[in-house]
């Protein structure tokens, strides 16, 4: 079985905690009044964790284009490689759209301590209001697709199929679950 590298398992590790934490961090945030004193530091902390998570996907996609990513197992389905792929897909989509949506609304909105840009422009402000929309319910697809994407590592942890075993990984050191070489791409797997 093919295993990733022990620094894609670390970063893969610390991102899924990072993404979670965001959004529980998030929505707890917005359930707080505009008058709560904790909001503004708060709001500092998502903003700067958001763009933190912007700078490790950066390293995960340069990583995924260098071909440290091992394959969807050829034990899958059809629909599986289709749904493993979309699922993907979407994460990657998200993990770039939450940050860049967030940034915008901290710019435009007044009410959550940034620059406010949106002023007294209608337009803006209603933008702001759609963007802060787009944001929270991205933050609920996000935990959607997590959950779709952890029924799908954890559906073959007991198959007979080592191929179908996709969780472990993510989790067993390159060395012990692989005999191939881990730096090695794809291409030459």
């Amino acid at each position: 079985m093919t295993t990733y590298p022990r620094s894609v398992q670390i970063l893969h590790w610390l991102m899924a905690i990072g993404l979670v934490g965001m959004v529980l961090f998030g929505l707890f945030m917005g359930s707080l009044s505009l008058s709560d004193e904790r909001r503004d530091a708060m709001m500092l902390a998502h903003l700067a964790t958001g763009v933190l998570l912007l700078a490790a996907l950066v390293v995960r996609l340069r990583w995924r284009l260098q071909g440290r990513m091992p394959g969807l197992p050829s034990a899958y389905r059809p629909w599986e490689r289709v749904l493993a792929r979309a699922v993907h897909g979407a994460f990657y989509g998200l993990m770039v759209l939450l940050p860049l949506l967030g940034l915008t609304v901290w710019l435009l909105d007044p009410f959550v301590n940034g620059p406010g840009l949106a002023g007294q422009s209608i337009w803006l402000a209603n933008l702001s209001g759609w963007l802060h929309w787009g944001h929270y319910l991205g933050g609920w697809l996000l935990l959607g697709l997590l959950t779709v994407h952890a029924a799908g590592a954890l559906r073959g942890v007991r198959s007979a199929d080592p191929e179908r075993r996709v969780l472990l990984r993510m989790i067993r050191s390159p060395r012990s679950g692989s005999a191939q070489d881990e730096t090695a791409p794809d291409s030459a797997r």
